[in-house]
C-alpha cells in the first residue's frame, strides 16, 4: 500500500495528465493559429499537440518511478520488523539472566554488595543498548579478583558459572543489535533513493504544470489551465512521518479538480 505522500502526488499528476491529453488537440490548434503569423521564411511550427502529450507521458513515467521507490522502501521497512523482534527477545533474555544473577548475589552477599560486584546500582535497565552496557560491565566485574565470602556459611557462588550464563545472553543481544543496525543502514539507502525520486517528480510536476498553464492561456483557453492549480514557487519537501503514512483507498468517482499536493512539512506559506 502506497505512502500517503505518494498517493497525493499520484492523484494530482493523474488529473494533470488527463487534462493535457483531453485538450491537447484543441490547445495545439489554437497555438498553431496564434503563432503562425510570426513564422519567418523557412521556419515551421513545432508540433504543440505532440509536446503536450509528451509532457503527459513524461509525468506518467515519473509516477512509476516514485511508486517503485516507495514500494522498495516499504519492503525494506517490512524486513526490519523481524530483526527488531529478535533484538527485543534477546534483550528480554539478557534482562532475565542479569536479574537472576543479581538475585543470587543479593542472597549470598546482600543487595548493597551485590550491586557493587556487578557494578549496577538501581533497577536493571530494559533498553537494549543500556542493558548491553550494564551487562558488559557486570561480566567484566564477575571476571575480576576472587569473590568475597558469602554472608551465609557454607554458601559459595560459582562466578565462572554465572559468567557462563551471562556471556551467551550478552552475545545474542550483540548479534541481534548488529542485525538491526544493518537493516537501519539499508533503510537509509532506500529512503535516500525515495527522496531523490520525489524531488525529481516534484520538479516535473511543477514545471509541466506551469508549461501547460502557459499553453492554455496563450491559446485563449484559461479555463483548462484553471484546472491545474499548483503551489508556486515549488516548496522544498522535507521528510516527515506523514510521508510514511498509508491510505486505505484513493478517491473514486469523477476526475477531481487538480489541487496542490500538501506540503509534507505541514507548514503553510
Amino acid at each position: 500500500m502506497a505512502s500517503k505522500g505518494i498517493v497525493d502526488r499520484r492523484r494530482v499528476a493523474k488529473a494533470i495528465i488527463a487534462t493535457a491529453r483531453a485538450h491537447a488537440d484543441e490547445v495545439g490548434e489554437r497555438l498553431r493559429e496564434n503563432l503562425a503569423p510570426v513564422l519567418q521564411e523557412g521556419e515551421t511550427l513545432p508540433d504543440m499537440v505532440h509536446l503536450q502529450r509528451l509532457l503527459a507521458r513524461y509525468l506518467e513515467m515519473r509516477i512509476g518511478t516514485i511508486i517503485a521507490a516507495d514500494e522498495q522502501h516499504l519492503n525494506e521497512l517490512d524486513d526490519d520488523r523481524e530483526p527488531r523482534r529478535q533484538r527485543d527477545a534477546a534483550a528480554a533474555e539478557l534482562y532475565d539472566t542479569l536479574i537472576a544473577i543479581r538475585n543470587a548475589l543479593s542472597a549470598a552477599f546482600g543487595q548493597e554488595q551485590a550491586s557493587e560486584i556487578v557494578g549496577i546500582s538501581g533497577p536493571t535497565p530494559r533498553d537494549p543498548l543500556t542493558l548491553h552496557q550494564e551487562a558488559t560491565r557486570a561480566l567484566e566485574r564477575l571476571s575480576g579478583p576472587t569473590p568475597p565470602s558469602s554472608r551465609i556459611q557454607g554458601l559459595q557462588l560459582d562466578f565462572a558459572s554465572l559468567r557462563g550464563q551471562l556471556q551467551p545472553a550478552l552475545d545474542n543481544l550483540v548479534q541481534a543489535v548488529q542485525r538491526v543496525d544493518l537493516e537501519a543502514r539499508e533503510s537509509e539507502s532506500t529512503i535516500r533513493s525515495k527522496d531523490l525520486a520525489l524531488d525529481a517528480f516534484d520538479a516535473a510536476l511543477g514545471g509541466i504544470g506551469r508549461i501547460l498553464i502557459g499553453c492554455n492561456e496563450l491559446a485563449g483557453l484559461p479555463e483548462f489551465g484553471n484546472r491545474i492549480r499548483l503551489t508556486l514557487p515549488h516548496r522544498r519537501r522535507s521528510q516527515s512521518p506523514s510521508d510514511e503514512a498509508t491510505e486505505v483507498a484513493e478517491d473514486g468517482g469523477t476526475e477531481p479538480s487538480v489541487q496542490s499536493p500538501p506540503d509534507p512539512s505541514g507548514e503553510e506559506d
